[in-house]
């Protein structure tokens, strides 16, 4: 049985392929319940500059974001401590820029008292901006980024949502294990 199609065709015979019905049905239920678990996990904090390493790629957001992800991650693993936080920041917004020209840095927190690194050409140094954030807790798993994304700013309408900042997402590995990553909203206080 062909499972991606609402309709299947076999020897000439049409099929209601009851398989397929189930699993949308199950994933707007899925999707529901995300978001209800979305919006009861967030808290407003006060971040401190936050000094980092960062790997940027330029162009359409994407594929491409996943794949200096991948990199800097590797990065991490072999010159950094394993407790080394991972951001990802989006920079731009792509209908206001050019998706070609949208800037995506993949950062690793730099830890106190760290040993300096000879950084590769493409790592930089650069410090994550300091201010209000509602932090959003969010299952690690692209559904939940999905929700996340055509859900914040209902969530967030009593905050006054700073545009001047990016969105960050953060990636510390104690809640990886749990299956979280964390949503930081830059907010006016």
């Amino acid at each position: 049985m062909r499972q991606g199609k609402l309709f299947f065709k076999t020897n000439g015979v049409i099929h209601f392929n009851a398989w397929y019905a189930d699993f949308e049905i199950r994933l707007a239920n899925l999707l529901t319940i995300l978001k209800e678990k979305i919006m009861m996990k967030k808290r407003v904090i006060t971040l401190t500059n936050v000094p980092v390493y960062y790997k940027r790629r330029v162009g359409e957001y994407g594929i491409g974001n996943y794949q200096v992800m991948e990199e800097m991650k590797q990065w991490v693993t072999d010159n950094l401590p394993s407790e080394t936080e991972i951001w990802a920041v989006a920079l731009d917004n792509p209908n206001q820029v050019a998706p070609k020209e949208c800037r995506y840095d993949v950062c690793a927190t730099k830890l106190l008292g760290g040993i300096p690194l000879t950084l590769p050409r493409d790592i930089k140094n650069r410090t994550l901006i300091a201010g209000e954030y509602m932090v959003i807790t969010i299952p690690h798993t692209v559904e939940g980024t999905q929700v996340f994304w055509q859900t914040f700013l209902e969530q967030l309408e009593e905050y006054d949502i700073d545009r001047s900042r990016p969105i960050m997402e953060h990636y510390s590995k104690a809640k990886l294990a749990l299956g979280y990553c964390e949503m930081y909203v830059p907010i006016r206080s």
